[in-house]
């Protein structure tokens, strides 16, 4: 066993549990039509969230005509689909002490690509009809917290240097993290999802995001992985690849349905717009 591998695993029975509110705010989430009162009051008991929740409402991305100062308002503004993401993304993200061992630009590309998967995954499935289109932007979002993780874990430059490793052999990035961890960033993602008890949906599109279903494969979890992937490498190809994949990764473009060129037409010109409006308020949300 290597020492990467030793220190890795070891890790591992040290990954963050989620924070009881979550579960609290996560559950009300869950019903038909979630009391937005009672959650604005659950929120409430977390200064940091609430913060973070008025930051980004009145960040540029909703681009309001006036200030929006308390978690109610807030609430009702976001809506419970942006609200699930929100409270999520912070949720994790903030779990994970990964910035300190990534440099800012590593840190930098990490969120856009993440942050333009979430956006294309929206796109394409809003396009298609597929069901709950801000759930697939959820998906896109944490499709790559296992890499945190690992960095967590480990450090940025030791990973980096496992990322790197051996070009010659055209391995992706999953492979290489497999030879040196026994575990790809995809698998270790699925184990803190399973922890904090993610809905199966994000769990399945976590550890298989680079494992595409065929197209006539049916269900929703099918069609999240084979969404989340199109975006993921619409992301790279668009010009926002995660800091860590390997250059080999993505040669092959997963086959978009025709139907679809039309919104990565779109996406070609509008992208980068949409990032800057989304990328820093999510990211001071989630820090």
């Amino acid at each position: 066993m290597t020492e990467d591998l030793s220190s890795f695993m070891e890790g591992l029975t040290n990954l963050p549990s989620p924070p009881t509110l979550l579960t609290r705010i996560d559950s009300l989430l869950e019903e038909p039509t979630p009391d937005l009162q009672q959650l604005s009051e659950l929120m409430q008991l977390d200064a940091a969230l609430s913060s973070k929740l008025l930051h980004l409402c009145n960040s540029p991305f909703f681009g309001l005509n006036r200030q929006v100062t308390t978690v109610r308002q807030a609430t009702v503004l976001l809506g419970a689909n942006m609200l699930r993401n929100v409270v999520m993304s912070a949720s994790v993200f903030g779990s994970i002490e990964a910035e300190r061992e990534l440099s800012a630009k590593d840190m930098d590309c990490f969120w856009a690509h993440s942050m333009a998967t979430a956006i294309i995954a929206r796109e394409l499935s809003a396009h298609r009809g597929d069901a709950t289109p801000e759930a697939f932007f959820l998906g896109g979002l944490l499709h790559d917290v296992g890499q945190l993780v690992i960095a967590s874990f480990i450090g940025g430059a030791r990973y980096r240097a496992i990322a790197r490793a051996d070009q010659g052999l055209s391995l992706d990035l999953c492979a290489h993290e497999r030879r040196a961890l026994g575990m790809s960033h995809a698998e270790v993602g699925e184990q803190l999802g399973l922890k904090w008890g993610f809905p199966e949906l994000f769990v399945e599109v976590i550890v298989g995001h680079h494992d595409v279903p065929e197209e006539q494969s049916s269900g929703m979890g099918a069609v999240a992985r084979r969404r989340i992937a199109q975006a993921d490498e619409l992301a790279r190809r668009l010009g926002h690849p995660s800091p860590l994949e390997h250059a080999a990764v993505g040669e092959g473009l997963v086959g978009l349905e025709p139907d679809l060129l039309p919104v990565v037409e779109r996406l070609m010109e509008n992208l980068d717009e949409e990032l800057g409006r989304l990328v820093e308020p999510f990211r001071q949300a989630s820090f």
